[in-house]
């Protein structure tokens, strides 16, 4: 007892020894447009290195009394900086002219400086990603990268995103490969937007060759954040938003005044569908704005933290995410809402000084709340509704404010005294809400372990593992109402519930090497081999 008390002393006070040897310098790394988050900084000639929280502060351990900083970022000049201990610093990186320079990522873990690529790759950097503040990490595609359409097929939170790199394709789908850290993923659903550092897209067959049939509509390869070696002390990010989120443009429907005179109009030169109304008929009716009933101000937020490092041998980060969204439609009902929480871990080590081992594991959990908007067969297109329904109908019962009005095929349809058209087969919306109730639950769980064999400085083999897996439940309760005849056509409704078994497992081995004698020329030879299963 008394040994091990004398050894776990001895290595504090080694441990006191050595940091009273090492001061730090802190500071700050900004643009023209504010600070820089998550941009790597690296004493030259060192392995020591840190990142910038998302205040893009830094700290960063110094053995000397002076040293040089050398800041790297995507879409930024590099820029080398004299620091002296304890003395605080900002830094300042200037957009780079020349995007020549930047590295991107071919596939396979291989990267190249993007003047010696002459296909069509484009790049989207973390930075660019948190500034638009997306729900899914395709839509930060959109606009940023040049070829890439994205298309939002649905308005409610969280739906499935269309991305097309090369427009609709013909054998199989038209939809590209993704692959997040080497893993190839059905979409990009599970991800945090956050814990992404990079997006390569791989548009023309040229730059997805490697990824043979399966990039045959382009690639889009995710990196996502890790740790870094030798940081002086862990860096810690939080990064929160609250927002409200609200209808910017309405359609220019017809108002009462405006429904009224082609009302009248038609009922004067086709008599017998009823007679003009009078001027003291038209003051009872209501003037509803259907866009400005159904549609509400919602709540939209974000958390995320993190927290990454690392030594001499090894680096971290982990971090956890809790996304949350109402639908403008049905949001505040709880019919229309999209939430994702998430946890993910990196982590690396070197096991001996030629055999590297990198951990990886995501859990992930999305769950869902949807609405029927436009969908055939259902009899529930809340969109179909509020656009057809005239502004001369009531949202509400006049004698009771919490029951939708009835509307439909049926006659005698009466507000305030006054008998109104009918409107055929649409139905009000808030009916609609009241009787939708769609779900859908995922648990997502993704992992790898790769390992690196540095055979030479110039040689190294590497083997990876991934397994993804994503269990889905699915609820749709379709009710036997028929809207049109505003009454339920028999007693038994459809209530579906479905699930979704996904299951990938995949196996890269592949040894590379480099030519590093060959002056202002590069040559790199990349062999290896790719099994892959789908379990559904």
């Amino acid at each position: 007892m008394k040994n091990y008390l004398f050894k776990m002393v001895l290595s504090v006070f080694l441990l006191v020894t050595a940091n009273a040897f090492s001061q730090n310098v802190s500071g700050i790394l900004t643009s023209s447009t504010g600070p820089l988050p998550g941009v790597d900084l690296k004493v030259k000639g060192s392995n020591i290195g840190t990142t910038t929280d998302f205040d893009g502060k830094f700290s960063i351990a110094l053995t000397s009394e002076t040293a040089t900083l050398v800041v790297s970022y995507l879409g930024y000049e590099t820029k080398e900086v004299m620091v002296k201990k304890n003395q605080p610093i900002t830094i300042t990186l200037v957009e780079s002219l020349n995007t020549l320079d930047q590295v991107v990522v071919v596939g396979y873990g291989q990267t190249q400086n993007k003047k010696a690529v002459s296909t069509a790759v484009g790049v989207v950097n973390a930075a660019q990603i948190s500034e638009l503040a997306v729900s899914r990490p395709e839509a930060a595609l959109q606009g940023t990268t040049p070829g890439v359409t994205v298309v939002q097929t649905s308005g409610s939170p969280g739906a499935p995103l269309t991305v097309r790199l090369r427009g609709a394709a013909s054998v199989g789908a038209s939809a590209p490969l993704y692959l997040v850290d080497g893993q190839q993923v059905p979409n990009l659903n599970f991800l945090n937007p956050d814990d992404i550092k990079s997006m390569n897209v791989l548009k023309d067959a040229a730059s997805s060759a490697i990824y043979g049939a399966r990039g045959g509509n382009g690639v889009i390869l995710v990196e996502t954040k890790t740790g870094r070696r030798n940081s002086a002390k862990p860096s810690i990010t939080i990064d929160t938003y609250t927002g409200f989120q609200s209808l910017a443009n309405k359609p220019d429907l017809m108002d009462k005044n405006a429904y009224v005179s082609y009302l009248n109009d038609f009922r004067t030169k086709n008599p017998g569908n009823g007679n003009a109304l009078t001027p003291d008929e038209i003051a009872k009716l209501p003037n509803t704005d259907w866009y400005g009933e159904l549609f509400e101000t919602t709540p939209v937020s974000s958390l995320s933290t993190s927290i990454s490092g690392g030594g001499e041998n090894y680096s971290y980060n982990i971090s956890g995410g809790l996304f949350d969204q109402k639908g403008m439609v049905g949001g505040n009902e709880g019919k229309s809402q999209y939430t994702r929480k998430n946890v993910k871990l990196n982590f690396e080590t070197d096991i001996t000084s030629k055999f590297n081992i990198n951990v990886g594991l995501n859990l992930v959990d999305v769950e869902r709340d949807y609405l029927f908007e436009n969908q055939s067969g259902t009899g529930i297109s809340i969109m179909n509704f509020v656009n057809s329904i005239p502004a001369i109908y009531p949202a509400f019962d006049p004698n009771d404010s919490s029951v939708p009005f009835g509307m439909g095929n049926q006659q005698g349809v009466v507000v305030n005294g006054v008998s109104l058209p009918t409107v055929g087969a649409v139905a009000n919306p808030f009916l609609a809400l009241i009787i939708t109730n769609n779900k859908s639950v995922s648990d997502i769980t993704s992992a790898n372990i790769k390992g690196t064999w540095k055979v030479t400085n110039d040689f190294k083999i590497t083997g990876t593992y991934f397994h993804y897996k994503d269990n889905t439940f699915d609820k749709q309760f379709t009710p036997t109402f028929d809207f049109s005849e505003q009454g339920y056509v028999n007693t038994n409704a459809t209530l579906r519930e479905t699930l979704y078994s996904n299951k990938m497992t995949q196996f890269d081995g592949n040894g590379s090497y480099k030519f590093s004698n060959l002056g202002n020329h590069n040559l790199d030879v990349l062999a290896g081999m790719s099994v892959y299963q789908t379990t559904f």
